[in-house]
């Protein structure tokens, strides 16, 4: 399953899916690192309930989590803030393209 994406210049590299991504001047360090957390949650999970993960249960858990920030943020009236977080990612699922 390969984390790299259009509006990400390059792929992720295996450094940063081992630690994250450490350089706090990468314009995409937020991004990556929630790509990166959920990915690596959703890997956990299927490896519990001995599943073979798939880029469509990958989407699947990416969209569930921002649902559920989405509805936080309505709660708070601050969904501009929730938009700002999630734009690429969600351009990025509307269009198909893999992460």
């Amino acid at each position: 399953m390969s984390l790299g994406t259009l509006w990400i210049n390059q792929l992720i590299t295996n450094i940063e899916k081992e630690l994250g991504c450490l350089n706090e001047d990468d314009e995409y360090f937020i991004d990556k690192n929630l790509l990166l957390i959920i990915t690596r949650l959703y890997i956990y999970q299927c490896n519990m309930e001995d599943s073979i993960p798939s880029f469509t249960g990958l989407t699947c858990k990416l969209r569930y989590y921002e649902r559920i920030e989405y509805d936080i943020e309505m709660r708070k009236n601050s969904v501009d803030n929730h938009f700002n977080k999630w734009e690429n990612i969600l351009n990025s699922l509307a269009r198909g393209i893999p992460l």
